[in-house]
């Protein structure tokens, strides 16, 4: 990933719009917004070298903030990058040399197997009650209920509670000043400590998607420094599902099983897109995309679609407007 990239400053309205001519199609970029409108959409974001090609609202304004859902997985997986580099874990460690024995419903010498990394790719073996389904690495199973203590791992790494250690690391040097972890009501786990739900917006999930375009870095800053991590968050991280890096969704791959199937489809997860295409994917259709090789950042936040084919429409519309 590389260019010439535009960080936009720390004041979102003050964020630059790009020269569309010669390379957008202001006609097929309109149509796109129509397009994403009538889809239940409410925000719509579409950076390409940082700058705003196109940004719309539906019932809401740049400042409203949502609940991403699971997209929320992508920025832990970040996070937990940062942590590693920073000395305070290590993937391959079992998490329950974070957490302590007992975090889930297998014995103990089952239970010692299970690394970070395992929770990372999806491929602890356990099932969403934390029983034991498989040994680990056995089968790519996308595990939510697994995932949420990465967030309790990086928080006992660090001493202090997930939405400090985030501001301190993430999103306060790259100034995503509307995101928040929030307790989810009436979602606990076991031991009473709520799970958080990542609040967010197009805009500052913009600036996470250029970071990302950036390795890591923010104007001359290194935010992400251990490259070896990310280059590998978004990657293959198994076998099981080529599709699948740390916590990320990736394109261009011979097969891929989604988040609700257990079976392997044959083709591209994202068949009109890029082959370089990396999304971060959340319940009722929250996407953010990246595509390295054209700079571009694109962001969708609202409700579900309802159209099984609105994603592969969305990428149409986008190759006929760039």
């Amino acid at each position: 990933m590389h260019g010439n990239l535009y960080f936009p400053p720390s004041e979102n309205g003050k964020w630059e719009f790009a020269d569309l001519s010669p390379k957008w199609d202001t006609a097929r970029l309109d149509e796109i917004i129509n397009y994403v409108g009538q889809h239940h959409t409410r925000q719509f974001l579409i950076l390409s070298y940082g700058r705003i090609v196109k940004e719309a609202y539906w019932d809401s304004t740049p400042e409203s903030t949502y609940d991403v859902f699971s997209l929320q997985k992508s920025l832990v997986s970040i996070l937990v990058g940062i942590a590693q580099e920073k000395g305070l874990i290590d993937i391959h460690n079992p998490v329950s040399a974070y957490l302590g024995a007992g975090w889930t419903q297998v014995s103990p010498d089952e239970e010692i197997q299970i690394t970070i990394r395992h929770l990372l790719s999806m491929n602890s073996g356990l099932d969403e009650t934390l029983k034991r389904e498989t040994d680990p690495e056995s089968v790519w199973f996308y595990n939510t209920p697994a995932y949420h203590y990465l967030k309790k791992v990086i928080a006992s790494a660090a001493c202090s509670d997930l939405q400090e250690a985030a501001e301190k690391w993430l999103t306060r040097p790259i100034n995503m000043s509307d995101t928040t972890w929030v307790p989810r009501e009436n979602w606990v786990f076991p031991d009473g400590t709520p799970i958080v739900a990542l609040q967010t917006n197009a805009r500052d999930l913009g600036r996470f998607g250029l970071l990302m375009l950036a390795n890591g870095r923010w104007k001359n800053e290194a935010v992400i420094k251990d490259q070896s991590y990310l280059s590998a968050a978004l990657k293959s991280s198994q076998q099981l599902n080529t599709a699948y890096g740390y916590l990320w969704w990736l394109n261009g791959k011979k097969a891929f099983q989604t988040a609700i199937s257990r079976t392997i489809s044959p083709g591209a997860y994202f068949p009109t897109a890029p082959a370089d295409l990396i999304a971060g994917l959340g319940f009722n259709d929250q996407k953010l995309f990246l595509v390295p090789s054209q700079e571009l950042v694109i962001v969708r936040l609202g409700r579900p679609t309802e159209n099984s084919e609105f994603q592969d429409r969305l990428w149409s519309l986008l190759t006929d407007a760039c």
